[in-house]
């Protein structure tokens, strides 16, 4: 069922999908981001964003039970102990064999596709997972939505980054590199920002200033 094309395919996945930053109302925008995904598929999806051992987010589309819940709990577990995608787990087992005593508990731990780690800075931080699909379905649409989200979010991290210290060249650079929805992504996001620092008084040396 798995050969070493696929392996190497996930493997891709997981070193692409690296976030710069990552925090609470990120985890809110991946998740909301992946129900919207659900409302689209064949079969209804279930949805948890773990960051930092906490669910910060969790959504059962009408149609999904407990039993999608049981589900994303294997996938959690999976994911938290190997680091790496629960169809990587999946297929690592199918191709080298049964290393450890867990990878054979299945009441423990799901072999199918569906959770994915979220890496900041290059340190595993938490778990995103849907059930409700085929499995290769489920880490399809998984995948494609973190990478988008994290492609966007890396982009604008940087973006910001560069405006922050006016390094005016570099972002020219990126702007000509972007394509047209980001690039409204950024702005968006940018000039929220700006309107907020042209709102504190001149001689404020410091944002809470203000408010005294």
């Amino acid at each position: 069922m798995y050969d070493l094309k696929m392996l190497e395919e996930i493997k891709s996945q997981e070193e692409r999908i690296h976030f710069s930053s990552f925090d609470y109302n990120d985890a809110y925008t991946l998740g909301t981001m992946l129900r919207e995904r659900g409302l689209t598929t064949p079969k209804p999806i279930a949805i948890r964003i773990v960051f930092d051992d906490i669910i910060l987010y969790q959504s059962f589309l009408p149609g999904t039970d407990e039993s999608n819940n049981q589900w994303m709990n294997r996938k959690q577990h999976t994911v938290e102990r190997c680091h790496t995608s629960s169809l990587r787990a999946a297929v690592e087992r199918e191709l080298n064999g049964v290393k450890e005593n867990w990878q054979q508990d299945e009441s423990h731990y799901a072999f199918c596709g569906g959770g994915f780690p979220i890496i900041v800075n290059d340190e595993f931080r938490g778990v995103a997972m849907i059930s409700g699909l085929p499995h290769l379905e489920d880490h399809r649409n998984l995948v494609e939505v973190m990478d988008q989200f994290c492609a966007q979010k890396n982009a604008y991290d940087l973006f910001l980054l560069l405006v922050l210290t006016a390094n005016i060249k570099q972002v020219a650079d990126i702007s000509i590199k972007c394509d047209i929805c980001d690039l409204l992504f950024y702005y968006t996001h940018f000039s929220a920002i700006f309107i907020y620092y042209l709102s504190i008084p001149i001689f404020s040396t410091h944002p809470a200033d203000s408010l005294r």
